[in-house]
């Protein structure tokens, strides 16, 4: 192909597409991509690029015949066929024996037919019939030939059967080796009975399995008292690692006394004990449930603290239909993340509703080679009741939804969740502090490399939130928490659990009525089947209010910047600027932030985008309003948009509160994307405080 250049193109990029071929290998590739150039004075220029293909990871089923030994006894030889791996489809495969040595029928019964594997299961064999003989002709041997596999393909063909003659002297031979009980065992046969004591050394010996990571190297002397015809050497095992590609290592028989070695290497083949699949869910679903459980600890945390019972959603916020229905990520809301652009207001008492949204992302590694990548979002619908200025209980309904990616060795994947719960909560409030106490239960999904299951989840958590010190211009808050998760799979008969204990303290100045700084510092201890260990978070941010101007705008951050745990990270960054806000005037505000939302509260200010997990996390948001007396209210209208990952949405309406605690809202949205057609739509929502 060729890249044509002009003078009015020349500074332009152009892009050069290579298309991967499927094989079969676990490798990655490499090949050279050339460039070169003609005119313009650059003719005869060329460049090499190196362009890497990555291997997209599960090896192929494979289906593989053993080689066997068997003394001429008259008794049929079971050669074994085994798979690499369990399928849930049924493998068959054609087999045949064939002369070598030995030759039927006066050696052995010759045979064809097919070995069949039953969903999930991956051994077989293969029944050759010996014939037993009075003729003194030493070890003979024939072929059996694996061929036209369904469903699979060949790893190893042929198998040889060995027929060791029972009329002569005295032979040694071992056979391949055979995985059981964390070990593999290699079966050492004398063709015959001896008289005599029979003694044979013997040693293992790497291959693309490792000694001392793999398996625990053996090397010794095997004994066969007189009368005994077999004997075994065992090889321990070592699994503290995840590699779902075999990898093998030998056993060689080196000297003998009193026998002749006629078959002296042996092979074993060490396949994972468990579903790699099954283990990469344990370790998601841990963190994913861990992550969930957090966004309902922080807005139990939040809600104490607020001491509100309603829901307002004042003039100026949105629930960005249009936007969510194109969303990259596909990514849908719950009812909680639509109330997520609501602020509360505090009452003495009554019915309280309030809606939240949260995303996070995590980043860590488990056992061996295992690293995983994820993002969280959750929304949630809070409904409780407050009695006596003091007590107050509730429910909260959430769902989260999580999507991931794993890597083991070079080998990747993806991953998703799903889980929505129900969590009803107890809380007693004073005026220095309070205490709250949540349980709860949710069910879901999880999936991941072409398995899925039912996942279900217990919570249980208290806290604590209070204020230390209160003075005209310095506040000193104190909160703390514990809580506990369990993740069950059960159609893959995945278990995990997490749990974590937090402490911290808030530091908020009242620098005259302007600015108002503060600070935070969280110390956590994480436990369970994720990341453990202590952790230190820090965050803090500055509010900035000039009333004769109107003019209202906040800077804040927060992020886990210690943690035992390597590569545990989460982070984000927020400011806004609102010029106006009352209900009657002008008002602008714009608000760019960057990073993941790190479950702060959502307020006035904050729409349900916060709660959209993006790749890029850059976003910007504008907004001009203008609002007009009535002879009962005020009449607004507005003028909007938003920019993030590519896509810009527009607004136009207006909104009408006739009442102080109602609100009436319609507006025309229309979206543009720049892979993606547009739609325009029209938006209708209300709001009642009571």
């Amino acid at each position: 192909m060729a890249l044509t250049f002009t003078p009015t193109n020349w500074n332009v990029e152009q892009s050069i597409v290579l298309t991967a071929a499927e094989d079969e290998d676990l490798t990655d590739d490499v090949v050279a991509l050339t460039l070169t150039a003609s005119g313009g004075g650059y003719t005869g220029v060329r460049h090499a690029v190196a362009v890497t293909i990555t291997d997209n990871g599960l090896a192929p089923l494979s289906v593989s015949i053993h080689d066997l030994t068997r003394r001429e006894d008259g008794k049929a030889a079971q050669l074994r066929v085994e798979l690499n791996r369990p399928s849930d489809k049924v493998v068959m495969v054609q087999y045949a024996t064939s002369d070598g040595t030995a030759e039927a029928p006066s050696d052995y019964v010759s045979s064809q037919g097919f070995v069949v594997f039953s969903r999930n299961a991956t051994k077989g064999v293969i029944s050759v019939g010996i014939v037993d003989d009075a003729v003194a002709e030493g070890e003979e041997q024939l072929t059996v030939t694996l061929s036209k596999p369904r469903n699979a393909i060949i790893e190893r063909a042929v198998g040889t059967l060995a027929i060791v003659d029972d009329d002569g002297g005295v032979t040694l031979r071992v056979e391949d080796g055979v995985e059981s009980a964390e070990e593999i065992r290699f079966t050492v046969h004398l063709s015959a009975p001896s008289s005599e004591p029979v003694s044979v050394s013997y040693r293992t010996r790497d291959g693309t399995a490792k000694a001392g990571e793999d398996y625990r190297a053996v090397a010794g002397m095997l004994e066969f008292l007189p009368g005994a015809v077999a004997a075994t050497i065992a090889v321990p095992l070592l699994r503290d690692d995840l590699d779902w590609r075999q990898e093998t290592f030998t056993v060689h028989l080196e000297q003998s006394t009193h026998a002749q070695i006629a078959k002296a290497v042996a092979v074993a083949t060490i396949r994972e004990a468990g579903s790699v699949t099954r283990n990469v869910l344990a370790a998601y679903a841990a963190r994913f449930v861990r992550t969930s459980s957090v966004h309902v600890v922080e807005a139990l945390q939040e809600r104490v603290q607020s001491g509100a019972d309603a829901s307002v959603c004042a003039a100026g916020d949105r629930a960005d239909l249009m936007r969510l229905w194109q969303t990259v990520s596909n990514w849908r809301p719950s009812l909680g993340e639509l109330l997520g652009g609501c602020h509360v207001s505090r009452s003495t008492g009554g019915f309280g509703v309030w809606g939240r949204g949260a995303f996070r992302r995590f980043r860590g590694r488990d056992v061996g080679a295992l690293r995983l990548r994820g993002s969280v979002s959750t929304g949630l619908f809070g409904m409780d009741y407050r009695w006596e200025d003091r007590w107050m209980a509730g429910l909260i309904v959430a769902h989260s939804r999580g999507d991931g990616s794993f890597t083991v060795h070079q080998d990747t994947g993806m991953l998703s969740s799903g889980l929505t719960g129900v969590y009803p909560y107890v809380a007693y409030q004073h005026r220095s502090g309070g205490i709250w106490v949540s349980g709860g239960y949710g069910r879901g999904q999880a999936e991941g490399m072409q398995e899925s299951g039912r996942l279900s989840s217990g919570f249980g958590a208290m806290g604590v939130r209070g204020t230390l010190v209160s003075m005209q211009a310095l506040r000193l808050r104190y909160h703390g928490d514990v809580w506990y998760a369990d993740a069950t799979i059960s159609d893959l008969d995945v278990t995990a659990e997490v749990y974590q204990t937090r402490l911290g303290m808030e530091l908020a100045l009242d620098l005259g009525d302007r600015i108002r700084p503060y600070v935070e510092a969280n110390v956590r201890q994480d436990g369970g089947s994720a990341e453990t260990g202590l952790g230190m978070e820090l965050g803090g941010g500055v509010r900035v209010s000039v009333p004769a101007w109107h003019l209202k705008g906040e800077v804040r951050s927060r992020g886990l910047v210690l943690h035992a745990e390597d590569g545990f990270t989460q982070w984000g960054i927020s400011g806004s600027v609102q010029v106006g806000g009352q209900e009657e005037g002008l008002m602008l505000r714009v608000r760019p932030s960057w990073g993941a939302n790190q479950g702060l509260t959502l307020h006035h200010q904050q729409t349900v985008l916060d709660a959209v997990p993006q790749r890029n996390l850059h976003r910007t948001e504008m907004e001009l309003g203008y609002g007009t007396p009535m002879r009962q209210g005020t009449a607004r209208s507005v003028l909007g948009a938003t920019w993030q990952s590519g896509t810009a949405l527009m607004r136009l309406g207006g909104e009408l509160r006739p009442r102080d605690r109602f609100t009436v809202a319609v507006y025309a949205l229309a979206q543009t994307h720049a892979a993606i057609r547009g739609d325009i739509g029209l938006n209708l929502q209300g709001s009642l405080r009571y």
